[in-house]
């Protein structure tokens, strides 16, 4: 992890906040990863978590009536499969994606045409992908009659209303520049 990075690892071993394992007996250390978001307003954010844990492979058995019970393993479940009306559902989200995404693709083109600020150019074409994402897994779904209809509704129902409004930016812009409206 910190190979040829020498000067962040004297770092952590110094500043990081540490943690005596009593089963290895050996001392860990935190280590930070950093996450950032860019959106039209600037904003950063950083988190963190510590997460430790330890477990034994033995565990004592509960006995009643002198004879040891034996627990029955569980069974992980499998996707879950679609039913036709969902599929439906599915379907026309699908094709709705599909015209979103073609008047995603025309304003993009607008916009770049008429020298729309890279940033909401670019936040635009950060919605059109995440829109183009959510249509193969609702495809995928529908092709394999698999998956979680309700979540796959809700993700592009919300990545929709995302893009109606980024999409509404670029148009507020390109008004402001007086260039052609898109219908």
């Amino acid at each position: 992890m910190f190979k040829d990075k020498l000067d962040q690892l004297d770092a952590v071993l110094k500043f990081a906040k540490t943690l005596q394992c009593p089963v290895r007996n050996v001392q860990l250390f935190e280590v930070m990863s950093y996450k950032s978001k860019a959106s039209d307003e600037q904003e950063a954010t950083r988190s963190r978590s510590v997460t430790c844990s330890q477990s034994s492979g033995r565990k004592a058995m509960k006995e009643s009536a002198g004879e040891p019970k034996e627990k029955k393993p569980k069974l992980e479940k499998g996707p879950t499969i679609i039913n036709d009306l969902a599929l439906t559902k599915l379907a026309k989200l699908s094709e709705k994606l599909k015209e979103k995404l073609v008047i995603l693709a025309a304003m993009l083109k607008v916009g770049n045409d008429n020298k729309v600020p890279d940033k909401i150019m670019q936040n635009l074409s950060l919605h059109k992908a995440n829109m183009e994402e959510a249509k193969s897994l609702i495809d995928m779904a529908i092709e394999s009659k698999h998956g979680k209809a309700t979540d796959l509704s809700k993700q592009a129902n919300t990545i929709i209303l995302e893009s109606i409004e980024s999409a509404k930016n670029v148009q507020t812009v390109l008004d402001a520049l007086g260039a052609v409206e898109l219908d």
